[in-house]
């Protein structure tokens, strides 16, 4: 038992030792930014030898040293130096009536003792809009204020490197919206954040969701690979609707997902009753209004589909690659016992499904030919596609008869007589756009007159053609097949109008002086006040003017150049644009010349980088602003007039005193004739066939719209000349023709 314990002993003095050497070759340091911070006491300095001290110069002395070399780390998400890190980070959604409420806590800590600047860059949705910040430390807490003066902007920035006017100790920050390669952002800046000194930063905004079909959805992007910040602990609530999920997982508590991963947010089991509501919230001197509708869904029954694809030059890219996808939707919401049949067209029309097939059963495959066939022309023409429509059996069927324009939501302008024809035929014209564009003001008046509906997919159909949230497409489109609830109209010169689905939802947003009249179907509603959570919110996503920049900063400093004491603006009231020193005081400053701010990113103009000229190989090609006059007027000689004269020709029909006068009117577009018309006192049929010229011009791709003016005349064709013959001419001629 001894030997036992005299064994222990030893080893634990061997211990003592091992530790001693471990710790004498470890490289100690008195810098106080060490991260890791094992240093004990500071190293013993050795003598210097006596120099004469170097004389601290007026402006050193006055408006204090340059600032430390930057030595930030540029991460996906976060930018700070290397001894900052996210301890936490929490975000929490409301969901309410198509409306998301986001509330982001970020807690930051620093390893080092020296004050440090953060910037974390946080996606958001496109249509996201700020309305409130808070930075806050151990001292309390300082609230940001909406400014959009441009005189105000740099606040922060001074007050970041600035020495204190004050002994509150309270942080600064900023937050506004940016737009860089990576997408829509919510950029954040605040200081300081040290050891002692931990950082806390809230920050809230609004973004639209989707409601349709009874369901409520809507998405966060995902932060990025960035080792640096915290997972996320995701809390959300949806009032209303009975079953709540993040990325198909239940909400019943905080849940913890990784920074990398995008959180989709599904709301279920809602929309069993109609309901409707106008809500008011003051914005300035105007009025913030928000105008929301909804409405059940109800039995469908089996319909006769007819697929109208267009197949137009402006469908190419974005929208035809969003064609398969959006057919597969629309087949899986249509109603039990539908069936099919397919064109496509555009200025003609050509059968892609003649004959009538199930929509549970039919292939994919059916409608490949969309994206490779030969074009059909340069316009969107629905009489086109109408035309072949008439002719075909799906006029006789007794079931409800829809027809689905699937395209980019353009038509080259027209007469309505197809859209009358249908009405009177008992036939719906839908629209399902796929772009990203809004639907034309002429094709959304053709669908409504025959009592169709019209749908801007434009972004479900992208995330449904990149493989992803086919479901939120189908929801979309199950309002074609869905009867009509009203019309929301909003009245004033920025008019709304929009037909309310069974079982879809509408969403209306401005801002005027006075209440415009606001009426669903025959039923005008009466405006609210909205609800004090959700009033910041309503005010940020429906004022028109530009979106503010949120400042965390002390009021005085937000004061003009002009009204500061002389001197805070020093040294940059000087014209020194090199100088790395920031304003001399601010009352919310936060350096010093003990502890100057270690900054995310340089402010001095001088020290930004110049970009260097790329090389004109890898210049991007840009696209023209309208066309020039020689290859416009070469292009119209070469496939109007051929026409037009053949038009004239038929027109004339040996008539020699013939003469007319036209003047085409057609505007170029997107690849293809967007609006067309003949001016002038012409036969019908005469103006039909030079409408049919333009039909084949290759339009080149432009920005912009070119509107041509281009006349045709005709002359009368003189009478041949008569030549008085001899009375012996005469004669012989009467003798080979004969006497009368």
């Amino acid at each position: 038992m001894q030997l036992l314990v005299l064994l222990c002993a030893l080893l634990s003095q061997r211990g003592v030792w091992a530790q001693a050497a471990i710790e004498d070759s470890l490289p100690l340091s008195d810098d106080p930014s060490d991260p890791i911070g094992i240093d004990r006491e500071p190293l013993p300095v050795a003598a210097e030898s006596s120099k004469p001290e170097k004389p601290v110069s007026p402006s050193q002395a006055r408006y204090g040293p340059e600032p430390p070399p930057l030595s930030a780390q540029v991460g996906e998400a976060l930018t700070a130096t290397a001894s900052v890190r996210e301890r936490t980070h929490k975000v929490a959604v409301e969901l309410s009536s198509a409306m998301a409420r986001v509330q982001l806590e970020l807690e930051l800590e620093n390893a080092a003792d020296k004050p440090a600047e953060v910037a974390y860059r946080v996606p958001v949705p496109a249509d996201a809009a700020l309305f409130a910040l808070e930075v806050c430390n151990a001292n309390g807490c300082r609230p940001g204020l909406p400014h959009t003066s441009s005189a105000r902007l740099n606040a922060y920035d001074d007050a970041v490197q600035a020495r204190p006017g004050s002994t509150r100790g309270l942080p600064a920050g900023d937050a506004r919206m940016i737009s860089d390669a990576r997408g829509p952002a919510l950029l954040l800046r605040a200081a300081p954040v040290s050891r002692s000194q931990w950082l806390r930063i809230r920050v809230t905004y609004a973004a639209a969701a989707s409601e349709h079909a009874g369901h409520l959805r809507f998405s966060l992007p995902a932060r990025g690979m960035d080792p640096r910040i915290a997972p996320a602990q995701l809390s959300a609530q949806a009032p209303g609707f009975a079953e709540l999920r993040a990325n198909d997982m239940p909400l019943g508590q905080p849940l913890e997902l990784e920074p990398w991963s995008a959180v989709e947010l599904h709301a279920s089991g809602g929309g069993r009753a109609a309901r409707s509501e106008l809500w008011k919230v003051p914005c300035g001197a105007h009025s913030c209004l928000r105008a929301y509708a909804t409405a059940p869904p109800e039995p469908t029954v089996a319909t006769e589909i007819f697929l109208a694809i267009d197949a137009s030059p402006s469908t190419e890219g974005e929208a035809r690659s969003r064609f398969l996808a959006s057919v597969s939707a629309l087949l899986a919401a249509a109603p039990s016992g539908s069936h099919v049949r397919a064109l496509r067209f555009a200025s003609q029309a050509v059968p892609l499904l003649a004959e009538r097939k199930p929509a549970r059963e039919l292939a994919l495959s059916a409608f490949a030919p969309v994206a490779f066939e030969a074009e059909l022309g340069s316009a969107t023409r629905f009489e086109a596609a109408w035309q072949l429509i008439e002719r075909s059996a799906f006029m006789q069927a007794r079931a409800k008869k829809l027809v689905v324009i699937l395209g980019d939501g353009g038509l080259t302008t027209g007469p309505a007589r197809p859209f009358e024809a249908a009405r009177r035929k008992g036939v719906e014209v839908a629209v399902l756009n796929v772009s990203d564009r809004a639907t034309s003001a002429a094709l959304a008046r053709g669908a409504q007159l025959t009592g169709g509906a019209v749908i801007d997919a434009g972004k479900d159909a992208d995330r449904a053609a990149r493989g992803a949230d086919l479901e939120r497409l189908e929801e979309r489109v199950a309002a074609l097949f869905q009867p009509s609830r009203g019309l929301l109209q909003v009245a004033g010169p920025r008019g709304f109008s929009r037909e309310l689905r069974a079982g879809d939802s509408i969403v209306w947003e401005g801002a005027a002086k006075a209440l415009p009249g606001v009426r669903l179907g025959s039923r005008s509603l009466s405006a609210h006040d909205a609800p004090r959570a959700l009033s910041p919110a309503i005010a940020a996503h429906a004022w028109p003017a530009p979106r503010p920049l949120y400042l965390a900063v002390d009021r005085s400093d937000l004061q003009l150049r002009a009204e500061r004491p002389e001197g805070q603006d020093a040294p940059a009231q000087r014209g020194v644009a090199c100088d790395r020193r920031g304003p001399a005081q601010r009352i919310s400053g936060l350096s010093s010349d003990a502890a100057p701010v270690q900054l995310a990113q340089e402010r001095a103009r001088c020290a930004e980088p110049v970009p260097k000229p790329r090389p004109q190989s890898d210049a991007e090609p840009e696209l023209g602003a309208g066309m020039p006059g020689s290859p416009l007027l070469s292009m119209l000689r070469q496939r109007i007039l051929p026409m037009a004269r053949g038009c004239f020709r038929r027109d004339r029909a040996g008539r020699a005193d013939y003469q007319v006068r036209a003047v085409f009117e057609f505007e170029l577009a997107d690849r293809e004739v967007v609006a067309a018309s003949v001016q002038g006192k012409i036969a019908e049929e005469l103006r039909s066939c030079l409408l049919r010229a333009v039909d084949g011009l290759l339009v080149p791709r432009f920005t912009g719209k070119v509107v041509v003016r281009y006349p045709l005349v005709t002359e009368r064709e003189p009478l041949p000349s008569q030549v008085e013959l001899t009375a012996a001419t005469a004669e012989e001629v009467d003798t080979l023709i004969g006497k009368p």
